[in-house]
């Protein structure tokens, strides 16, 4: 039996070939508790509130290993929880590895491993399993471009006859932006919040960009309808949908309401959007609330869709022209948990002369392609 496996900086994902459920949950362990480690989502809680005899540890940060003991218990946690009992000393597993991964560090991917139970370890360069998870054609004689939005690293990658003609690599991600989310708040605002909190501030953004998307298109499909006569069909008969279309006001009325607790407008319902987050005023030390603009935000994930385009343009730049003209024509897929940020794929978008498509469960591309590899 196989396991596969793919372990990030924020998440690790996992399933059995045999069987079409993954487990998918955060990469954080939590020491300190009976009646032992703590691992995914159960311990991500814990993240910020934790007193001082637990110690919260991330396995791996981009492709190095930063806590190998943890990594181990990541590896133990998704064998019990995926191989029934009779399975877990009778199974290999095929694991995903960055490009840009060391040799020491995969020497310590396949030593946990083994240290969980495994018998053998294959490794399988997470990016073609990316591709071949978002279900391009990598084993054929035509260019794929690839962008893994990754939470510790971003990488882009052309795809051709199931190898990397070429590659680039930034170690920046999800996490860095919420870091320097942190430390921009600080400086600007006097204000300290916690990690989370800037995951969520940055989520409300993107939220409200697609969102503001949506109602725009939904507003300029109505006016389309009601410019060509929308109150009956072709044959001149009154249209049956006509009465549960919503109007233009209606439409432009509707907010997401995921972050409808925490987005404001000011007195002025002109003004700029706000989200209101909770943390430590740093002037008085007490604890305090502070209404952060969108515009703030945006700027952190416009300099990550700036660092992202830089990569793009120079993969472009060193791939045959052949190669080149494939990716006019087919587009530019995101994979990797930053391909849900709706602000970073609409900067891509209006700034790439390609089409930029995000897969629709971007999270669990690799995984989803390492299940596809077979034995």
């Amino acid at each position: 039996m196989n396991l596969a496996i793919d372990v990030g900086s924020c998440g690790f994902r996992a399933g059995v070939q045999t069987r079409p459920d993954v487990l998918n949950e955060p990469s954080v362990v939590a020491y300190g508790q009976a009646p032992g480690p703590l691992v995914g989502q159960r311990a991500e809680q814990m993240i910020g509130r934790h007193p001082g005899h637990i110690r919260i540890a991330f396995p791996v940060e981009g492709s190095i290993v930063r806590d190998f003991e943890a990594l181990v218990d990541v590896f133990k946690y998704m064998i019990a929880t995926l191989l029934p009992g009779r399975f877990r000393k009778r199974f290999d597993v095929v694991l995903a590895h960055p490009s840009h991964q060391s040799q020491v560090d995969r020497k310590a991917f396949d030593e946990a491993a083994k240290a969980a139970g495994a018998r053998r370890v294959r490794f399988v360069e997470a990016v073609l399993a990316a591709a071949r998870g978002a279900g391009l054609p990598i084993d054929q004689p035509v260019g794929s471009l690839i962008v893994d939005l990754g939470g510790g690293a971003t990488q882009v990658a052309l795809i051709s006859l199931g190898g990397v003609v070429e590659r680039r690599t930034l170690n920046f991600g999800g996490r860095a932006i919420d870091q320097e989310l942190v430390d921009r708040v600080q400086r600007r605002y006097a204000f300290a919040i916690g990690l989370a909190t800037a995951e969520r501030l940055k989520r409300m953004a993107c939220q409200h960009v697609g969102q503001a998307k949506a109602d725009a298109a939904a507003v300029s499909a109505h006016a389309a309808g009601a410019g060509t006569g929308g109150d009956t069909g072709a044959d001149g008969a009154p249209d049956a949908g006509a009465a549960a279309r919503p109007d233009a006001a209606h439409v432009a009325e509707q907010v997401s309401e995921v972050a409808a607790a925490d987005l404001h407008r000011g007195e002025d319902t002109a003004g700029p959007a706000t989200f209101t987050v909770r943390g430590r005023n740093l002037a008085t030390g007490l604890p305090d609330s502070l209404a952060v603009p969108m515009t703030f935000v945006q700027e952190s994930l416009e300099q990550y869709a700036d660092q992202v385009l830089g990569l793009v343009r120079e993969t472009m730049e060193a791939c045959p022209p052949e190669l080149v003209g494939d990716v006019m024509d087919r587009g530019i897929v995101l994979v990797g948990g930053g391909a849900q940020m709706a602000s970073v794929l609409e900067t891509l978008r209006r700034r790439i002369d390609v089409p930029v498509t995000a897969d629709p469960e971007p999270q669990t591309c690799v995984i989803r392609g390492l299940l596809a590899t077979g034995s």
